[in-house]
């Protein structure tokens, strides 16, 4: 029984063999990216773009169920894409028009001190990881320097490019 079911959904018009799925499949991102600035305060969500992803949800959810082949797949990043992008608009919304100004109001500084340590930390491992990849560069371009035979100079100066564009 499940084979068959899984047989049915590998050889759907919109199964795994096409673009149908995958598209739709790693469209799932944005949804995932939205999710994740839940967290963001209000203050940083933009309506353009929150527009254009609710918009675009909205959309491609009626789209997809008209088009042949009927692509359940795309239906549901985009009800997902609509549902975020719609929340992340009340959101910004209730922060902009309807906050009655009586809540309390956030400490700039320690928002801004907030902020600053999460920069902070963000290119702190941003830095490690790129030193980390140099290192790598470097003892990789150092073993295949010793063990290059210089040919031509033309080679040579090419490898030599290829590893500072890959360094800096």
């Amino acid at each position: 029984m499940a084979a068959a079911k899984i047989q049915a959904l590998w050889n759907h018009p919109a199964g795994p063999k096409t673009i149908h799925f995958w598209a739709p499949t790693f469209k799932w991102v944005i949804s995932i990216a939205n999710v994740a600035d839940f967290s963001k305060p209000p203050e940083m969500i933009s309506y353009p773009h929150q527009m254009v992803v609710a918009c675009t949800g909205i959309i491609w959810s009626r789209y997809s169920l008209v088009i042949t082949p009927r692509n359940l797949n795309l239906f549901s990043v985009n009800i997902g894409m609509a549902s975020t992008g719609l929340y992340q608009l009340s959101r910004k919304v209730r922060e902009d028009y309807l906050s009655d100004g009586k809540e309390e109001e956030h400490d700039l500084f320690w928002d801004r001190i907030k902020h600053l340590k999460l920069q902070m930390y963000h290119s702190s491992i941003c830095f490690e990881i790129s030193v980390k990849y140099k290192k790598f560069l470097l003892h990789l371009f150092q073993s295949k320097f010793n063990n290059f035979e210089a040919h031509s100079p033309k080679k040579l100066f090419q490898q030599i490019l290829i590893f500072y564009f890959f360094i800096f």
